[in-house]
């Protein structure tokens, strides 16, 4: 089957370049694949050099994160979605609109403000070598738990806070068997060593049994059928929301909103949602 060469941008320019790092890439990978040594017939190097240029491609992941954070960071520090003709009231709207989710939003600022630099900082070893042998999507699974030893803020997630838990505990247990004493710096450093190594050479599923070892509850839908149309009521705790946007997918755009705590105000906020005010009308009909 012939591979269609599509553009990756509708900017002529940037198309170009980013068409023209598929070179670098194939150069990088022949480069690697040739360090490996010789004894390698004609067929394996080239099943190898496709194979290294695709492992090098999660490099082009991790340059997203990066600026995306970097670009993040500027308009926040600088307002610069209040100051946008679009009319942004804060940077989850203006986020959206660039097709960035709100989880996704609070992914790339939890790696590039808090773990990437606890990363380098703290621990000496390199974001972008960690990165290629983790890859983005166990990276994802991390974020929650990673974050919550490097600040000590609990997570809001209870599967997250159980996994901090146990993974800080067993590394002390592990210490007290070794006879070593060892700061609350000392644990929070070796459990993230620990938990980057594990990660490194485990599959997806793996490493999500690994942090997440108890099941999230299924989700319970209340489904309203009326005229042909269905209507879901759903109450889902923070696992079972994450768990839910995982399966749809692309296939949901959600819009969330955070009710005020007064109830006068949250009253009226709520009454603006379309779909609040259609069951309050199926009880006033």
């Amino acid at each position: 089957m012939e591979i269609i060469q599509f553009r990756p941008s509708n900017n002529l320019a940037l198309s170009n370049a980013l068409l023209g790092i598929e070179n670098q890439l194939r150069e990088a990978a022949i480069t690697n694949v040739e360090a490996a040594g010789d004894g390698f017939t004609e067929a394996e190097k080239r099943a190898m050099t496709v194979i290294e240029e695709l492992r090098l491609i999660n490099g082009m992941d991790l340059a997203a994160v990066l600026l995306r954070g970097k670009l993040l960071q500027q308009i926040e520090n600088e307002a610069l979605y209040s100051i946008h003709p679009g009319g942004y009231q804060t940077l989850e709207e203006m986020a959206r609109d660039q097709g960035i989710s709100i989880s996704n939003l609070s992914n790339i600022r939890d790696l590039c403000f808090v773990i990437f630099p606890y990363m380098e900082q703290q621990l000496g070893i390199s974001v972008a070598q960690v990165w290629e042998q983790i890859g983005m999507s166990n990276f994802r699974e991390l974020i929650p738990v990673l974050k919550a030893i490097i600040t000590g803020e609990q997570p809001s997630r209870q599967s997250a806070a159980q996994a901090v838990n146990s993974i800080l505990n067993d590394t002390i247990a592990t210490a007290v068997a070794a006879g070593q004493e060892l700061s609350e710096e000392e644990i929070r450093a070796t459990a993230i060593s620990n938990l980057l190594n594990d990660a490194s050479s485990m599959t997806n599923r793996e490493l999500r049994g690994r942090i997440r070892p108890e099941h999230t509850p299924n989700i319970e839908p209340t489904v309203l059928r009326q005229n042909g149309t269905r209507l879901m009521v759903v109450e889902m705790s923070e696992d079972q929301w994450l768990m839910f946007q995982r399966k749809l997918g692309s296939y949901m755009d959600a819009i969330e909103v955070e009710l005020p705590h007064d109830a006068s105000s949250r009253r009226i906020e709520a009454s603006r949602l379309p779909a609040i005010r259609h069951i309050v009308n199926l009880f006033n009909e």
